[in-house]
């Protein structure tokens, strides 16, 4: 059954979304799990619709934008986002020092905020990696079958080679006995006239 574009535009499958994006069959597949992609599923098939995968593409920012933490918890989780805005404080009837401590927890907040992000875009990093690895480990034969497949192979063709030297010496032993037959052919002759 072939994807019909007229009716539908979910033609790209997960491997297709996961080169367009740029990002890890893995990473397509969080995508999916979080409804930022739309999938349907054709004899089997996985198919994600093209425009979604260009919005996608489009709206998609090099550095994770990490919204609403809790600090009341100790309890951080990249499911989470985080808050990268800095609340304004009306500062109408404060002090000089309720100032200045003002703007050293706005420095604190933003100098946090950015290493959060870094931390984010390391494990974005980090979690793509682990999908190739991934990727590698499942498509790679383990060493040890490896192994056990050449002794396999050298066993089998010990045995042909066995085999094989049999055959050569009945031959020679049937090649040997017709001569030897042959040549006292003539002997049989005189002895019988």
């Amino acid at each position: 059954m072939k994807v019909d574009n007229t009716k539908s535009d979910h033609i790209i499958d997960r491997k297709g979304a996961s080169r367009l994006l740029k990002v890890s069959i893995r990473t397509v597949d969080r995508y999916i799990k979080q409804k930022k992609l739309s999938t349907r599923i054709l004899d089997g098939r996985v198919w994600l619709s093209k425009r979604e995968i260009q919005r996608l593409k489009n709206n998609y920012v090099s550095t994770p934008i990490v919204d609403n933490i809790d600090m009341s918890t100790h309890e951080v989780s990249i499911d989470k986002p985080v808050d990268n805005t800095v609340n304004t404080v009306d500062i109408v009837s404060t002090s000089e020092t309720e100032r200045n401590s003002l703007s050293i927890y706005k420095t604190l907040l933003v100098d946090t905020q950015n290493e959060v992000r870094e931390g984010q875009r390391n494990l974005q990093m980090a979690n793509y990696r682990i999908g190739q690895l991934e990727s590698q480990i499942t498509s790679s034969v383990p060493i040890l079958e490896m192994d056990k497949e050449k002794e396999e192979k050298r066993l089998v063709i010990q045995q042909i080679s066995r085999e094989l030297k049999k055959e050569r010496l009945a031959k020679l032993l049937l090649l040997l006995g017709l001569l030897i037959v042959l040549a006292l052919q003539p002997l049989w002759l005189l002895l019988l006239k």
